[in-house]
């Protein structure tokens, strides 16, 4: 079984939290530079969102709603 890790990311927008489990590995490839969706073809862009800047899907369209405003 592989090793995980927990990445916690704060929203820059609602200073919420996030705490996401994942394969310990992978995040060393990504991190080692791989392409994000190439580590995780699976993942949503809302997942992998979160992952890179800590925004989460709800804070992402509220700050782009507003840019329509």
């Amino acid at each position: 079984m592989a090793a995980e890790i927990t990445v916690t990311k704060e929203c820059p927008h609602c200073g919420n939290l996030s705490h996401i489990q994942i394969d310990a590995v992978s995040y060393k490839r990504w991190k080692s530079g791989e392409f994000i969706q190439v580590v995780w073809p699976d993942s949503t862009p809302d997942w992998r969102e979160l992952l890179k800047t800590g925004i989460h899907s709800k804070c992402w369209d509220e700050i782009f709603m507003e840019d329509e405003d």
